[in-house]
């Protein structure tokens, strides 16, 4: 092979690389709302510990419902920094609320209450070292509507789909280059 050609499939493995790289960095998940009853979500989240609903990676705000029987909804955020701060906004629009945050394994590190509808709370806290912030909505009035808004930085993972393609674009210049070489 001719220097030139050497010279010329080093810059395309640069490249490629290069962009690999970026494609990766920038394929973060993206912030996103979920509401119970629509899909993704079920039409009622877990009612219980475990499980919880598992909110999709870079979910930053939820809408949820409780009444009745289903006088609470527990659900998990994901993907997000370990021991990065994170700060979770409550609106409901009735009283008496309960919110609490645990670790995965169900310990409390973090909760408010308020006894007036229209009320805006925040609990503010340390993500857990798995990245997992676990929620419990619970209220004893009439049919009571919550938004949880979350700010919390996402831990560096690629979608999927990033992966994938940065995979196939990898394995195209490498038998490119051995196609080269022959």
């Amino acid at each position: 092979m001719s220097q030139k050609s050497s010279t010329a499939t080093e810059k395309l493995a640069r490249a490629l690389l290069a962009g690999t790289c970026l494609a990766t960095a920038g394929g973060l998940a993206s912030a996103g709302t979920i509401t119970e009853g629509t899909l993704p979500a079920p039409s009622d989240f877990s009612n219980t510990f475990p499980p919880a609903f598992a909110l999709p990676v870079g979910t930053d705000v939820v809408n949820g419902q409780v009444s009745g029987l289903d006088n609470q909804d527990f659900f998990e955020f994901f993907g997000l920094l370990p021991s990065g701060s994170y700060s979770l906004q409550i609106n409901a629009n009735s009283a008496y609320w309960y919110i609490d945050t645990y670790t995965d394994a169900g310990s409390n590190i973090g909760s408010t209450s308020f006894t007036e509808g229209g009320t805006s709370k925040t609990i503010n806290g340390t993500i857990p070292i798995d990245g997992k912030l676990l929620v419990r909505a619970s209220s004893s009035e009439g049919t009571p509507n919550y938004t949880m808004t979350l700010t919390a930085p996402l831990a560096a993972v690629p979608e999927p789909s990033t992966l994938a393609l940065s995979g196939l674009a990898l394995g195209g210049a490498l038998a490119w280059c051995r196609k080269r070489k022959q």
